[in-house]
């Protein structure tokens, strides 16, 4: 309908069937079909949106494996190489971020596999996209090292988590993330300053 919406109120019609997403209690496979398969960026950025407060408003949702699966759907959306309009790729690093500090505090040790949803996986998936020689990947790269960063350190009150676990996975990210999530960005700034200085006309 969103797609075929002619006037503006058709459009506010359709709109408002997205936002009703978020507050359904499980809109898990709805909303990943449109991340996945549709070709509408606002659908995209709606189904992100819905997928995000449900996981922020049950710590549970939707389960272990499910969220490790979400991990790999958003993965697959970031690094395939689609066009992403900068709302909905912010959007999907914000939810990245989410379900990595969800899998610290509530998948244990299986969280720090390398396909396990949590930081280690995501730090691998950040350090691929910094070293991937087009400059798109490495911009989401940033993104999501920016989305780590807030999401970890500057928690939005409210929501399932107790601030006692906000605060907990706030010191694992600083004992164990921190200072890898600040090499990567200085390492990838580093090259930026380096492609310039090559790309720079010689002095007269």
């Amino acid at each position: 309908a969103f797609a075929t919406a002619t006037t503006p109120e058709a459009r506010r019609q359709a709109e408002a069937v997205l936002l009703g997403l978020r507050s359904c209690a499980d809109p898990l496979a709805v909303c990943t079909q449109l991340v996945e398969s549709s070709a509408l960026p606002a659908a995209q950025f709606h189904a992100l949106s819905a997928l995000r407060a449900c996981v922020r408003r049950d710590a549970a949702w939707p389960g272990a494996a499910a969220r490790t699966a979400l991990h790999g759907l958003v993965v697959r959306v970031l690094c395939d190489g689609r066009p992403l309009e900068a709302y909905v790729r912010g959007q999907a690093t914000q939810l990245l971020a989410l379900l990595a500090k969800h899998a610290v505090l509530l998948d244990g040790a299986a969280a720090d596999a390398a396909d396990g949803g949590g930081l280690a996986a995501v730090q691998a998936r950040v350090t691929e996209l910094l070293a991937a020689p087009d400059g798109g990947h490495a911009q989401t790269g940033l993104q999501l090292l920016v989305s780590l960063v807030h999401e970890f350190g500057a928690p939005t009150a409210g929501g399932a988590l107790s601030w006692a676990e906000q605060t907990r996975a706030r010191v694992r990210f600083q004992d164990d993330w921190l200072l890898a999530v600040f090499q990567a960005g200085l390492g990838q700034l580093q090259r930026l300053q380096q492609l310039a200085a090559s790309a720079a006309p010689p002095p007269p």
